[in-house]
Parts: structure tokens; C-alpha cells; sequence
């Protein structure tokens, strides 16, 4: 309990301190009145020390839905509005392209996609009050960084014991709630491939190709 009271500790003063440091990105210059595409904008950082990498992630879990890749759905209404969902097949666009950046002062991640329309990147959050089917949902809708955005990243047992196959698979597990995301295929409609924070430990669809080894 003590080691677990220290670490939070730890961590809120990492917060504190580095929350003056994020800046909003500057709008395009006065004289180019030119949308800026993904590829052109810079991802905030929490710290001006973290590291940050463009990814597609896609999700390992078999059958027909391997391999797809995760998006957000940034033109769904409310509070599903950002929703994380690994559905994309075949195609990678602006809404597959995530920022994963680690935080130097923590050694925890946060991940950021990047909506056209609003000019700007939006941190993804644990929806941890949301009830029933949706508790835990990934959604890309924070502008700034707390315990819902921070995740622990770790190789998945699957890389561990066939490196040679899976070297890229990683875990995320939620700094907020304690649980692993998982890629939920069964899900109907609007919500299926959607992506929650709600695993105890890491199974077949809580592991997503992230290549973090080469950081």
C-alpha cells in the first residue's frame, strides 16, 4: 500500500509541475489560410523532455478482425464523440494515425489523434464513469493530460514467448482504473471493435501491434 501511496504521489507532483508546460498548438500563419494536415502539426507533450512516436495501432486478436487498425470516430455525436474503435481495414488515414508519446518524468504513456475539423490533437481518456457495456471506453476528447489519458505499456506474454512472430504486441493497461484495454469484436453496430479499459489480465484481445521496442 505504501509503495502504491508514493507512486500516486510521485506521479501528481509530475502532473503539477508539468501541466504549465502544455501548450496549445498555434493556428496556421495569418497569410496561409491553409488547413494543416496531421502530418504537418506537432503533438503536444506533457513534458518538453517526453518522446513521441507516430503509430497505426492495429489489434492482434485472431481471426476476422486481426489486424485492424484503430480509429476515431470523431463525427459520432455526444458522449461517444472520439470513440476508439479498431475497425479499419485496408486503409490508414488521418483518423488511424496516433501519437504515442512516453513521459520522461513517469515512464507512462498518453496517446493523442489528431481531428481536422478542430485544427487540433485531443489526448485519448478512460471513460471510467461511463456504465454498463461502455465502462472504460478509449475516447480521443481530453485537452490536457491527467490519470485518465496515462497508460502502462508493456510487452504482451505472446512477445515474450515468440519474439520472432509477435515482437511488436504490447499491453496497455489504464494508469486510472488498473484494467488492460481490450479490442471488444463482439460488440454490435455503432460500438463493435470499440476499445475499453475492463481486463484483468492480458488475453488474446487485450494485445495491439505498437512496436514499441524501437523507442
Amino acid at each position: 500500500m505504501q509503495t502504491r501511496v508514493s507512486m500516486q504521489a510521485r506521479l501528481a507532483a509530475a502532473l503539477v509541475a508539468a501541466a504549465a508546460m502544455i501548450v496549445p498548438l498555434a493556428g496556421p500563419a495569418a497569410a496561409d489560410s491553409r488547413p494543416r494536415r496531421v502530418a504537418d502539426a506537432q503533438p503536444l507533450k506533457l513534458d518538453a523532455a517526453d518522446q513521441c512516436r507516430e503509430r497505426y495501432i492495429d489489434g492482434h486478436g485472431g481471426g476476422f478482425h486481426a489486424g485492424r487498425t484503430v480509429a476515431a470516430e470523431f463525427l459520432y455525436g455526444g458522449s461517444n464523440k472520439g470513440m476508439l474503435r479498431a475497425r479499419s481495414y485496408g486503409g490508414q488515414g488521418d483518423w488511424e494515425r496516433a501519437v504515442i508519446c512516453r513521459n520522461a518524468a513517469t515512464g507512462l504513456y498518453y496517446l493523442q489523434y489528431w481531428f481536422d475539423r478542430d485544427q487540433r490533437f485531443y489526448f485519448v481518456s478512460v471513460e471510467v464513469n461511463y456504465a454498463g457495456d461502455l465502462n472504460g471506453m478509449l475516447r480521443a476528447r481530453a485537452t490536457s493530460v491527467g490519470p485518465w489519458e496515462l497508460f502502462f505499456a508493456a510487452r504482451h506474454p505472446v512477445s515474450i514467448e515468440d519474439p520472432g512472430n509477435y515482437l511488436g504486441v504490447y499491453t496497455l493497461r489504464s494508469y486510472q482504473n488498473g484494467k488492460y484495454v481490450s479490442h471488444e469484436s463482439g460488440y454490435p453496430g455503432d460500438t463493435a471493435d470499440v476499445l475499453r479499459a475492463r481486463a484483468d489480465t492480458p488475453g488474446e484481445w487485450e494485445g495491439f501491434w505498437l512496436n514499441l521496442q524501437s523507442w
